[in-house]
């Protein structure tokens, strides 16, 4: 194995193990066997800086953590989880602003991004409003560490605390408290959540987009259509109302398809979780074992094997892998031609490659198939110069 990713998975068994100096060291070590001519290891120094950060992060040295996941933005510029490690560093800095730039960023490098979401939501009250204490905004950042955590009783028991003082003035802790109810499956306190933070503020997108997810466990798809429209009438941005609309419309499919995606959804969410944390080789093999059962039922619907593709590709390109990464893209596109992903795939391959003009004409179709298409934007943004 190569020198640098050995010492890289050595930080991260160390890191794990909570044994974080050492990791720190195995880290430093890892910098120095770095070789940026190397373009088949799988990872790029961002992985480093990610882990290094996260360690300055545990150890609450937050001008530490910083620096590194400021190095590790430089390495990716589209990277949302290094967006949002800045976010929630910026935040226990006390740098409102900062942190609410960077959670912003991070929505629009991954518009699935639901903990900057959450975290952007919390930021965005805390500005406007300017009345929780000091110990009130650390222990609502606890509160979403541990439900980023999954630590769900955890966070509950903080929101809990919270809403004894700042339920009356603050809709987003009110939705949080929602959504940690429905990770619970606690559907009647999920639903007194969101109906109190609408009457907090009528015009929260986010209590709508909660009570039409409510909806959508309980199949009653009429229903949960109607509220995720509203949350988009109230914010067009609402992403997590745009997921719920799209689920909505996913289950219009024959029943041959929808069994199909049943058995292949999960295996490229765990494909997705072990992307989120840098797992990319993990991540791929994942992937492809759901790519090949999807392959061998015979009845896969193009877009779903368009969207399993672009995603492949997606973590083909973050390998630095571009050829294989192009031929996922293609692929997805001759499966689904309308897919703007797919195109915009294409343009980052391509400017990756050193081709601005195919880039700049894949960036521009991206566009075309959807004009909300933020990375498309960005690359578009970043090709004109060169052409």
């Amino acid at each position: 194995m190569n020198k640098y990713l050995q010492l890289l998975k050595d930080a991260f068994t160390q890191l794990h193990e909570k044994k974080l100096e050492a990791a720190l060291a195995l880290l430093r070590e890892a910098e120095s066997a770095y070789d940026p001519n190397d373009r088949n290891m799988g990872v790029t120094k961002e992985d480093l800086y990610l882990t290094r950060g996260s360690i300055f992060y545990e150890q609450q040295n937050f001008q530490e953590a910083q620096a590194a996941f400021e190095n590790a933005l430089k390495e990716n510029p589209a990277s949302s989880e290094s967006c949002l490690q800045l976010g929630k560093t910026f935040l226990q800095l006390g740098e409102l602003e900062n942190s609410k730039t960077m959670l912003e960023w991070a929505i629009k490098n991954d518009s699935m991004n639901q903990n900057a979401q959450l975290l952007l939501q919390k930021v965005t009250d805390v500005l406007e409003n300017g009345i929780m204490t000091k110990e009130q905004e650390d222990l609502l950042i606890i509160a979403y560490n541990d439900f980023q955590k999954k630590h769900y009783d955890d966070a509950m028991e903080k929101v809990l605390v919270l809403e004894k003082h700042e339920s009356e003035k603050f809709a987003s802790l009110l939705n949080f408290k929602g959504f940690v109810c429905l990770a619970q499956n606690n559907m009647e306190e999920a639903k007194a959540a969101f109906e109190k933070a609408k009457t907090v503020n009528p015009e929260s997108s986010q209590a709508y987009a909660g009570l039409g997810e409510l909806l959508y466990l309980e199949k009653n798809d009429y229903e949960s259509k109607k509220m995720f429209e509203i949350a988009l009438h109230l914010n067009p941005d609402n992403h997590f109302a745009i997921g719920g609309l799209d689920k909505l419309a996913r289950q219009k499919e024959t029943p041959a398809v929808a069994k199909t995606a049943s058995l292949i959804e999960p295996l490229i969410s765990e494909s997705f979780q072990l992307f989120s944390n840098n797992d990319f080789i993990a991540s791929l093999q994942k992937l492809e074992f759901a790519e090949k059962e999807l392959r061998l039922r015979g009845d896969a619907e193009p877009v779903l094997m368009s969207r399993l593709l672009n995603f492949k590709g997606t973590i083909l390109t973050r390998m630095q892998s571009y050829s294989d990464a192009r031929k996922a893209f293609e692929e997805a596109l001759t499966a689904n031609p309308e897919s703007s992903p797919a195109c915009c795939g294409l343009g980052e391959v391509f400017a990756a490659e050193g081709n601005p003009e195919a880039a700049k004409t894949m960036f521009e179709w991206a566009l075309k198939l959807n004009p909300q298409n933020e990375a498309a934007k960005q690359g578009l943004e970043s090709v004109i110069q060169h052409v």
